[in-house]
């Protein structure tokens, strides 16, 4: 699939889904729009998935389909649970490259912002070559913000950090990345890795050691992790 080479024709994009759902929610009664959330799939498989989510969820779910992705329309109550169960779905069912999307926060008003956040969200990870199999929104923060530093900043990370978090091993670049995403919550993060949790203060050290960092900071975790972002060979894909 072909990606947005500039900000108008990105621009058209988010415009003609808009439009699309728009369209199609025409045709629902209004009064049911404060009780969807939509989940977003995207895939190069549009097709396949279009066919597999008919038959995971039913033919009454409203499933649109949109200009390289898909908008499940579900209960907002159970998004992040659906979501996640989709996700073992659809890996299940060997869907090789797929991305969901949804947005977490379900006091976020109106379905139709909720929708632009999810496709502005998705051309986010596709412009930057990121890769996400499931995702909340508003776990792509730090990506969002690592795409808009200024180049002064962006410099001074890609001279004075980057080279120290390049001297990472993989298995110590997935530890910060689990870390970051179980909130510096030790437990969990050992039981995410299956590791022990002395062998994980051990990494936690090691980090330390070669970046002077230390990650059980959430501001120097952040230093990390937005390095992390500013780098092609980054884990950062791995959720």
């Amino acid at each position: 699939m072909m990606y947005p080479e500039n900000t108008n024709e990105k621009d058209a994009l988010l415009v003609m889904n808009m439009n699309t759902i728009r369209n199609a929610l025409s045709r629902e009664s209004e009064n049911k729009y404060d009780a969807y959330s939509p989940i977003l799939v995207g895939t190069a498989e549009m097709q396949e998935a279009f066919l597999f989510l008919q038959e995971y969820f039913g033919k009454d779910t409203v499933i649109i389909k949109l200009q390289e992705s898909l908008l499940v329309l579900l209960d907002a109550a159970e998004t992040q649970a659906v979501a996640e169960a989709l996700n073992t779905a659809f890996l299940e069912n060997f869907f090789n490259h797929f991305t969901l999307l949804y947005v977490r926060n379900d006091r976020k008003p109106g379905l139709e912002k909720k929708a632009r956040l999810l496709l502005e969200n998705y051309s986010l990870i596709r412009r930057t070559r990121s890769e996400y199999n499931i995702a909340a929104t508003e776990d792509l923060t730090l990506l969002a913000l690592a795409e808009g530093l200024s180049d002064e900043v962006r410099n001074r990370y890609l001279h004075e950090i980057v080279p120290y978090y390049k001297e990472l091993s993989p298995e110590l670049r997935l530890t910060l990345m689990r870390f970051y995403e179980q909130n510096l919550s030790m437990s969990k993060t050992a039981k995410k890795l299956f590791i022990h949790r002395n062998t994980l203060t051990y990494r936690i050290g090691k980090i330390q050691q070669i970046t002077g960092l230390d990650i059980r900071n959430i501001n120097e975790a952040l230093i990390l992790v937005l390095s992390s972002y500013l780098i092609d060979d980054s884990p950062n894909n791995i959720l």
